[in-house]
């Protein structure tokens, strides 16, 4: 079996990945394990291609939401599935790096999403896979980032009181680069950015703070902050256009 560059792309036509606390499964309506040969090179590659729909996944999502393909000797896999947003079809797609693939099961892991690690299971016996999220807990992990000031937190729980954002717990630890943080799953916090994104209607982030500190006559030290932030990144502008 041959499986080229525009297979691949058709089998990744229409899907999207949700990440889920605790864990998540699906068995498969297609599930295969077969030896291929890859691309031109011709890379020769335990391969695996599963469709179906997580258990979580709701109503809306028909039965071969999802799609995972895992190749052996490249050391990934690929899972996509399909997401509603405001009524419109996207799509996402997550890697997974491999750690073990034998004859009983696959393991791999993300550990993309904020503060959090994906660990995806299959169970090459049972047909089973199973996706599953933890807390990174006290990590130096540049992708896990939360908040200097606990305010912009409790102000983004405010702002979404009856959703799982509103009820996240504010997680707080001097060990870590931002002190503050709330771990949500993937899908959670794609549809709060989506629906702040409509609001936007500033056109200057600082200017906007500036004025938004005022009204709430809070202290200014985040705004001169904001400042002093711009300050440094224009120097380096200004340092790039002289070198150009």
């Amino acid at each position: 079996m041959t499986l080229n560059g525009e297979m691949r792309r058709l089998l990744f036509a229409s899907l999207f990945l949700a990440v889920v606390i605790p864990t998540t499964a699906q068995t498969p309506e297609i599930f295969d394990v077969s030896n291929v040969v890859l691309g031109a090179k011709r890379i020769a590659t335990q391969f695996l291609y599963a469709v179906g729909k997580w258990s979580d996944a709701g109503d809306h999502a028909g039965p071969m939401s999802t799609q995972i393909q895992c190749y052996k000797s490249l050391g990934f896999c690929d899972v996509v599935d399909a997401l509603e947003v405001d009524g419109e079809a996207n799509a996402s797609l997550d890697t997974f790096d491999i750690l073990r693939w034998d004859c009983n099961e696959i393991i791999a892991v993300d550990s993309s999403p904020i503060c959090v690690v994906n660990t995806l299971r299959v169970d090459l016996v049972k047909k089973r896979i199973t996706l599953s999220s933890a807390d990174k807990g006290v990590t130096k992990d540049p992708l896990c980032k939360g908040s200097r000031l606990r305010e912009h937190l409790l102000s983004l729980k405010a702002r979404f009181p009856e959703t799982e954002l509103g009820k996240a717990e504010i997680q707080s630890s001097d060990q870590t680069d931002y002190r503050y943080r709330i771990v949500l799953p993937k899908a959670t916090w794609v549809a709060a950015l989506a629906e702040l994104a409509t609001e936007q209607t500033w056109s200057n982030f600082k200017n906007e703070t500036n004025r938004f500190s005022r009204a709430m006559k809070a202290a200014s030290a985040y705004v001169d902050a904001l400042h002093r932030i711009w300050d440094v990144m224009h120097r380096l502008q200004v340092q790039e256009t002289r070198k150009g």
